[in-house]
């Protein structure tokens, strides 16, 4: 069996994450997403340009992982935290070496000191008004793809924000939020 082989049957680590059960303990998956993608990108130099399905794999996981960081309704314990931290820091810095992005939205999650805890986002989120400059730099380092993730997860997040925002029971925090940030660009 070619090396990329193996790296195909690790598609039952995506498929089979969803069916775990997230929503009663998520930190486990969070430690097996983790060590995935730092081997994955250990291992993609030694990968011939014949495993094309490995980048698509890998993108995969980081947007799996993604998701499931901003679904987690409490902080991330520390030693959990610092271990994604470095071991995403770790693995988007080899796979920058070959021109491969992928983990660039990880790479931004991991830079913070939490999920939700980017102090811009946070003023944001807690109604304060940031300053013009803070709000484009945040848009900017946090990318759209990403951004839009966290929009979708607000009203799981945070189901007051449409009272803080005074917006109707009929708008959603969602669009509240939007319409915050596009008043702010």
């Amino acid at each position: 069996m070619p090396v990329c082989g193996l790296f195909f049957d690790s598609q039952v680590l995506v498929e089979h994450a969803g069916r775990w059960k997230t929503d009663e303990d998520p930190l486990p998956l969070l430690e097996v997403y983790t060590v995935a993608i730092l081997s994955f990108a250990k291992a993609a130099s030694c990968l011939s340009s014949d495993c094309e399905n490995v980048p698509l794999l890998l993108e995969k996981l980081a947007l799996s992982c993604a998701e499931l960081l901003l679904s987690v309704p409490q902080h991330v314990p520390g030693a959990l935290w610092e271990e994604f931290q470095s071991s995403v820091k770790l693995a988007h810095s080899l796979l920058q070496e070959s021109g491969s992005t992928q983990l660039r939205l990880l790479s931004v999650l991991a830079q913070q000191d939490g999920v939700w805890t980017n102090a811009t986002l946070s003023s944001i989120l807690s109604n304060q008004i940031p300053r013009t400059e803070q709000v484009h730099e945040y848009l900017e380092s946090e990318g759209p793809a990403l951004l839009n993730m966290r929009i979708k997860r607000l009203p799981i997040r945070s189901s007051a924000a449409a009272r803080r925002w005074h917006c109707s029971a009929e708008t959603s925090a969602t669009f509240c939020f939007s319409s915050k940030l596009s008043k702010m660009r």
